[in-house]
């Protein structure tokens, strides 16, 4: 509807029909919900003022929202030690950036195998420091070379700003371990204002 200006009348003037019907026209407007952003101030209506119900699918703008939900398989088949190491070099690699703090869902899935016995646990690494660690106790038998496959999930705090998240390994008891090109997949949903 717009914004308006209202007329000032001095004492003794002579007041239109104009006058009184173009403010009158006005303020029915309001009334009758015809205002519009013109008329609203800034941050004016509050979470509390939102019912809900008006809060609908149409309404959500989800343009933005494969931001965050990421994920990546290995590119390249590493060169796998015993010891504890990032897999990011060979793509097991997701990167956000986050408008304030969230909180990620991450997926570490990795098939590594070996001609000798060997026993391996996922890792979940973020800016390349170890977040969590699957532990099994049994050493894995060699299975002829064959994969043996191990998936965990586990949530972990982003801050603000870019984050790095990626996938790791550590390998104990093999020198003829292997991941194959696409053996391994990270993924994560991150709940949070995710920009990139």
């Amino acid at each position: 509807m717009g914004t308006f200006t209202k007329n000032t009348v001095s004492s003794g003037s002579i007041i239109y029909a104009s006058d009184h019907n173009t403010l009158g026209d006005l303020i029915a407007a309001v009334l009758n919900g015809s205002v519009d952003s013109t008329n609203l101030a800034d941050n004016a209506v509050t979470t509390a003022k939102i019912a809900d119900s008006a809060l609908t699918r149409p309404k959500v703008d989800w343009s933005t929202f494969s931001n965050n939900i990421k994920s990546a398989l290995n590119t390249s088949a590493p060169t796998l030690s015993n010891t504890s190491q990032d897999l990011a070099s060979c793509g097991l690699t997701l990167s956000f950036t986050s408008s304030g703090t969230s909180y990620a869902l991450v997926t570490v899935s990795l098939g590594i195998g070996s001609t000798t016995d060997f026993e391996f646990q996922p890792e979940i690494r973020l800016g390349g420091s170890v977040q969590k660690t699957l532990t099994p106790n049994a050493a894995l038998t060699s299975a002829g070379g064959r994969a043996s496959v191990m998936s965990f999930s586990y949530k972990i705090t982003l801050a603000d700003g870019s984050n790095t998240i990626s996938a790791g390994v550590n390998l104990s008891s093999s020198t003829t371990a292997t991941l194959p090109i696409g053996g391994g997949c990270i993924s994560a949903i991150v709940f949070g204002n995710i920009t990139a």
